[in-house]
């Protein structure tokens, strides 16, 4: 049977602004194949653009930018089986009978605003507004589908209909490094070794002096390059641990917080102390190396007989980049630093969390395929089940157990040279000083991203720096606060924070989230 070839096209919807409480509704529809604009206007504008796609005269593959998270709710009444969704994200469906319909964002998963986005004021989309403005309002949203379209056109041209970035960067890390799938045993025997970033708070409150923000340029590529990593399914054990190599030990440490343990709830914390630890060999020669730890019993140590690296990957899409950018050209400079940044995270993939989602009539026909109720679809019923895990699906946990490992032990070294840390996150560190090359734009080099006066730090993923009073960098996870109401939380207070936008999944209603902020001392 033939693949149905389709012809690419983006909507994208103008709603209501956020508040509070308020489910925004959508007042203006965009559409575009590449040579036409589609414009629907008004409280009817998705049922009149979804009539205008009922006609439309070839099977179209329709992309939304974060579609799955919002766009795709409104939309409901086209979006049709089969349905194939990552986590709570809708990424594919069939649409209107006989088209498809995407989420643009997991292909590339940057805000558009990081490729090309006009500014607007949204006070003007309000309703009884709003009309006086269609004229601009219409040519912002015109702008947003030119601009999606651009970007999707070049991303199916660089590496087909991928859906996510992540399968685009495997597959272009397996035509210079060619890896084979693993089993489902050895993803249980290597997953207990994969951890994600290194992020912790050195001190806590409002702290003065002079500090600065350094970052690593591309620390996952430059360890991907400069790091060995295993390959294949050849081990052996041992409970000597080894001078040299990849490994992964089972080890009873004392340990200065060179290594990570998790907590409970999935965070990673670096105690010190006496420990047992699961850790990679990156990790602990990096330990060994700094003085950071003292081992006290090895109990076993699964070894790599042949390692790897992704030197040749990393320089081919680092070069890209370089040239890319001297051309100007946006976009795909864009996808080389994604491509870099997103194969790691592709070994970690656990076929395991994969479900199967379908749209129902009827509760009876719903379980007797198995599928258990997770929510209404319009006047439908959506059922989940878990996956049937294919073969393919396993890629090598164990690879990204190593790669992040690296990371982390790069990052190690960087607090090792670091005077006075408050504050580290992965690939940045705020300090005094750092004792390690810096450089601009060099992959693996530190960038000092500025300096500053005052550092609040209220907890992980929150602090702000201060530069005379003025925010130079900051960060809120999951909430958006500015940098005044950081330096509060940071000093005491406790802060109600209502997020505006709305919580929109496939089959659930519209919920919103109110949310108590303390500093985590």
């Amino acid at each position: 049977m033939k693949k149905q070839k389709f012809k690419l096209a983006v909507i994208d919807l103008e709603t209501d602004p956020f508040l509070y409480n308020r489910v925004p509704l959508p007042f203006a529809a965009g559409f575009f194949d590449g040579d036409t604009y589609h414009q629907t206007w008004g409280d009817n504008c998705v049922a009149d653009m979804l009539d205008y796609l009922m006609d439309y005269p070839v099977p179209l593959r329709i992309y939304a930018h974060n579609g799955g998270r919002f766009d795709f709710w409104y939309m409901q009444s086209g979006i049709q089986n089969p349905l194939f969704f990552i986590k709570n994200r809708l990424v594919k469906a069939r649409f209107l009978e006989r088209h498809e319909i995407r989420d643009s964002y997991s292909a590339i998963p940057v805000p558009l605003r990081d490729y090309k986005k006009d500014d607007t004021d949204y006070t003007l989309f309000e309703r009884g507004i709003r009309d006086k403005h269609k004229k601009s309002i219409g040519l912002y949203l015109q702008h947003d589908c030119e601009y999606l379209y651009q970007l999707m056109r070049d991303f199916t041209d660089e590496f087909g209909a991928k859906l996510t970035m992540g399968s685009a960067a495997i597959k272009e890390l397996n035509k210079v490094h060619p890896q084979k799938h693993q089993s489902p045993w050895h993803d249980a025997e290597f997953r207990p070794w994969y951890s994600g970033g290194r992020v912790q708070c050195f001190q806590h409150g409002v702290i003065h002096g002079k500090f600065h923000c350094y970052d690593v340029n591309s620390l996952y590529p430059y360890v991907m390059a400069s790091r060995e990593h295993p390959i294949g399914d050849s081990y052996f054990t041992t409970k000597r641990l080894p001078d040299s190599g990849v490994y992964f030990a089972d080890i009873t440490v004392q340990s200065n917080g060179a290594l990570p343990r998790r907590e409970k709830h999935g965070a990673l914390r670096f105690p010190v102390g006496e420990h047992r630890f699961t850790a990679c060999s990156h990790e602990i020669q990096m330990g060994l190396e700094l003085g950071w730890l003292k081992i006290k019993q090895v109990h076993s140590v699964t070894k790599a007989m042949h390692t790897q690296s992704f030197d040749a990957f990393v320089a081919k899409f680092a070069h890209r980049k370089i040239e890319y950018e001297k051309a100007g050209n946006t976009s795909m400079r864009l996808f080389m630093k994604l491509v870099m940044n997103s194969a790691y995270g592709k070994f970690a993939t656990d076929p395991a969390q994969f479900k199967d989602a379908k749209i129902f009539d009827d509760v009876d026909t719903m379980q007797s395929e198995g599928y258990s109720f997770a929510g209404m679809f319009g006047n439908s019923i959506l059922g989940e089940k878990q996956a049937e895990i294919k073969s393919y699906q396993y890629h090598d946990v164990a690879i990204a157990a190593s790669i992040t490992s690296a990371a982390r032990a790069e990052l190690m070294l960087g607090l090792a040279n670091a005077t006075r840390p408050l504050y580290c996150d992965t690939d940045s560190i705020i300090c005094e000083s750092l004792d390690m090359e810096l450089h601009d734009s060099k992959i693996g080099a530190w960038k000092d991203e500025g300096q500053g006066d005052e550092v609040a730090i209220g907890g992980k993923k929150l602090y702000a720096v201060f530069s005379q009073g003025t925010c130079i960098k900051q960060a809120s996870k999951g909430v958006r606060l500015d940098a005044s109401t950081i330096r509060a939380i940071a000093q005491g207070e406790i802060v109600e924070s209502e997020i505006d936008a709305p919580n929109l999944r496939l089959g659930k209603i519209p919920s919103f989230i109110k949310r108590k902020i303390a500093s985590t001392l």
